[in-house]
Formats: C-alpha cells, structure tokens, sequence
C-alpha cells in the first residue's frame, strides 16, 4: 500500500527527538509494506475509513482510499494528546 504524509503529519515528526521519530517512520514503513495493513490497525469509531497504528506511547492516525491502494498519515501524536488532534 502506498501512503503519504500530511504536512501536519511531517511537521510532528520533526519536532519530535530524533530516536523517537526515526522508530516511527520505521514502524510505519513496515506496516504499510504488509500485504493487509489494516490487520495491525484498529478502526476507528465514528469515521468512515480512518484507523489508527500503535507506535510506543505514539499513534499514528491515517486514512485509506476506498480503492485501498493508498492511505495518508493525519496525525502522529502522543496517546494522551492525539483523540484532540483529529
């Protein structure tokens, strides 16, 4: 599956230090480059086709296209802070 950032997204993972942000874009990597990622990820209520990873203390918000071919990351927030984000 394809998949992009959001410039909000970006934003995020450069301010984060460095060996937490270089572990999710690791980690995001590797579960987009799965043959069904939506099987790590859990769906999220109330919205149609987003879904959230878990990444650490981290989640990582996307969405997927409904030709499920391509997803764009939203939001890259702490656990405490991301549900505000959206």
């Amino acid at each position: 599956m394809n998949y992009d950032f959001a410039p909000t997204a970006l934003k995020k993972i450069n301010s984060l230090d460095k060996p937490i942000a270089k572990r999710i874009v690791k980690k995001v990597d590797y579960l987009f480059s799965l043959k069904d990622p939506l099987s790590k990820s859990v769906k999220l209520q109330g919205y149609s086709n987003m879904y959230r990873f878990r990444i650490g203390d981290y989640r990582v918000i996307f969405t997927v296209s409904t030709s499920l071919n391509n997803a764009s990351v939203l939001v890259i927030s702490h656990r405490k802070d991301v549900y505000k984000n959206i």
